[in-house]
């Protein structure tokens, strides 16, 4: 547990044929001691469209933020519980790259 409070968040790099139940997009999270965090985040919905449209059985790597939609409001909340444990949002943190970029890399290596 840390004293560390979500000073903001922001919702970056949408990406969504449907709106916001079926997007991607990368959250940029900021606490009070200054420290940023990177996570992609998506809908299983458009996760799953994405994985079919691939052609991918499965997927490692980067840790995916799986929130119901990619609205602001859910975004900061999903932060928010993250931040409560530190080692959470390190495990989240990804360099910034979006998901479909880092799936279509993973489909190249496999």
């Amino acid at each position: 547990m840390t004293g560390n409070r979500v000073v903001k968040v922001e919702v970056m790099e949408v990406e969504s044929s449907s709106g916001p139940e079926n997007a991607t997009g990368v959250l940029d999270v900021y606490l009070t001691d200054g420290r940023e965090f990177s996570l992609l985040a998506a809908t299983p919905s458009w996760f799953e469209g994405k994985m079919s449209k691939l052609g991918l059985d499965f997927y490692y790597g980067h840790s995916i933020l799986f929130l119901s939609a990619l609205k602001p409001d859910i975004a900061r909340k999903a932060a928010k519980e993250l931040a409560k444990d530190d080692s959470l949002l390190c495990q989240y943190d990804t360099p910034r790259t979006t998901l479909p970029r880092v799936l279509e890399e993973f489909k190249q290596r496999h």
